[in-house]
């Protein structure tokens, strides 16, 4: 991971790798000067530790210093889980939605489709009719509570 980030010239900063591991070596496939992503460090770290990532992040990247955060110290699990759909069509309506905005342990649902978009079948996450975001005391609740909202979800396709 250092080799490949010293290769692009990365020397310090929030640094995010994917990589692969086959029993006996690591191969890199990407190397990116960025948070996770920010479903994780935006709604997540939030959530479950009460305060954010980012300005910590940006105070050790602006001072050149490693970042302060104390790990162990999480008030609460979140998680998150994609909103997807098993036939292609055009949404006709999306019901339910405040309904699930008004869940308790829901803290975010992001919908990146809306009424008379064309659907498919998801290939990737950019085509996904979006996220629901859950918080409880361990991950279970989380798991339940974000099924509980999907199952609230009602989409009508053509």
């Amino acid at each position: 991971f250092e080799k490949a980030c010293k290769a692009l010239g990365i020397e310090y900063g929030p640094v995010k790798i994917d990589a692969m591991f086959d029993g006996k070596k690591f191969f890199v496939l990407e190397v990116a000067a960025r948070l996770h992503g920010p479903r994780n460090s935006l709604f997540l770290v939030p959530n479950s530790y009460g305060k954010y990532l980012l300005p910590a992040v940006c105070e050790a990247m602006v001072k050149k210093q490693r970042l302060q955060w104390d790990f162990s110290n999480y008030k609460y699990s979140s998680a998150y889980e994609q909103i997807i759909v098993d036939k292609e069509g055009k949404i006709l309506s999306i019901e339910g939605i405040e309904k699930v905005r008004k869940m308790k342990k829901i803290f975010n649902i992001q919908l990146f489709k809306n009424k008379g978009d064309k659907l498919t079948i998801p290939s990737n996450s950019s085509e996904v009719v979006g996220y629901v975001f859950a918080v409880g005391n361990n991950i279970l609740e989380c798991q339940q509570e974000i099924k509980k909202a999907k199952a609230t979800l009602r989409l009508h396709i053509d």
